[in-house]
């Protein structure tokens, strides 16, 4: 089991967390961070008006703000965690080893005007 804070202003939050091959792990996370003025969980959210801007996160396919992991700082390896904490009961099996890095998905130049933190819990299942 490990606690770990996700700052929302980090481009990357190394966490010390080793995730191992084909291995299963629970995440869940508490806690809300700010992108500018808009509050929300791990999860994410979606706003209209920023739909022109999408293409140009992180990681384009999930929701701004969602909390996404990667083995090491690979965009090739990133895996929306806010999305299984949300839709799936936070169950993951891991890809690749290596350690999780983590981090808000947002437009890369962007983080100067995010806030707060969310813990995640990792545990290992089997």
């Amino acid at each position: 089991m490990a606690i770990t804070k996700i700052y929302a202003c980090r481009y990357w939050n190394a966490t010390e967390i080793k995730l191992e091959v084909n291995k299963t792990y629970k995440f869940s996370s508490t806690g809300n961070w700010k992108d500018w003025f808009v509050c929300c969980g791990a999860e994410g959210y979606s706003k209209t008006y920023l739909k022109p801007f999408e293409a140009y996160r992180r990681m384009p396919q999930a929701q701004w703000f969602s909390l996404i992991g990667s083995y090491g700082k690979d965009p090739s390896n990133f895996f929306d965690l806010g999305y299984l904490i949300a839709k799936q009961g936070g169950h993951y099996t891991a890809t690749h080893t290596g350690e999780l890095f983590c981090f808000a998905n947002d437009v890369p130049c962007m983080y100067w005007n995010n806030q707060g933190y969310i813990e995640l819990d990792v545990r290992q299942e089997n």
